[in-house]
């Protein structure tokens, strides 16, 4: 049997995501981290800034500015998946 062990709930959403050097997509986010699938190559303990576009429907903001550790890479092909630990998150219009 299986026990989720993440501290906050995890909400699947497919975002775009904009990296220095790649782009992605969102696969999952929560008020503690976000995973995402990227082209870029990423590693492990990386400090990693990105930019999630949000919806044009959220209330005005479009854009969420997102700065962390990466925690954990998978590769998925020819794509990474990558989870990241909040640092710092920031919404813009």
């Amino acid at each position: 049997m299986s026990v989720e062990r993440r501290a906050a709930t995890r909400y699947p959403v497919t975002w775009p995501v904009e990296l220095d050097g790649g782009t992605g997509v969102t696969r999952n986010l929560s008020a503690n981290g976000v995973a995402i699938e990227t082209d870029r190559v990423l590693s492990e303990g990386d400090s990693v800034r990105f930019t999630v576009r949000m919806p044009e429907a959220t209330e005005g903001l479009s854009r969420l500015l997102c700065e962390g550790p990466v925690v954990r890479v998978e590769p998925q092909g020819r794509q990474w998946a990558v989870a990241v630990r909040f640092a710092a998150v920031r919404f813009e219009q």
